[in-house]
């Protein structure tokens, strides 16, 4: 029923240009990304398949002075449940 679910949300997500993701901060700081659209690609130049299987691929594309500042987003949302949007290089 999960991997429908997924199927579906890809199948919505091929044909659109901003990535779409499903994020996960656990309770021990390890952070995941079950889902990640393969719009991701043409921001990061990382499949889906890659920033899924390791989430911190992504995270070492940012710029070293920006990480802070995405991890207190990331932290943040996860504690209000509010989305975040956040601007770095």
């Amino acid at each position: 029923m999960l991997k429908d679910a997924v199927d579906r949300l890809r199948e919505v997500t091929e044909n659109i240009s901003v990535a779409v993701y499903q994020y996960s901060l656990g309770p021990d700081g390890q952070h995941s990304a079950p889902f990640f659209s393969h719009a991701v690609y043409a921001i990061s130049g990382l499949t889906a398949e890659t920033v899924m299987g390791n989430v911190q691929t992504l995270f070492d594309l940012i710029h070293p002075d920006d990480r802070t500042k995405m991890a207190d987003a990331i932290i943040q949302s996860a504690q209000t449940g509010d989305i975040f949007s956040i601007d770095y290089r």
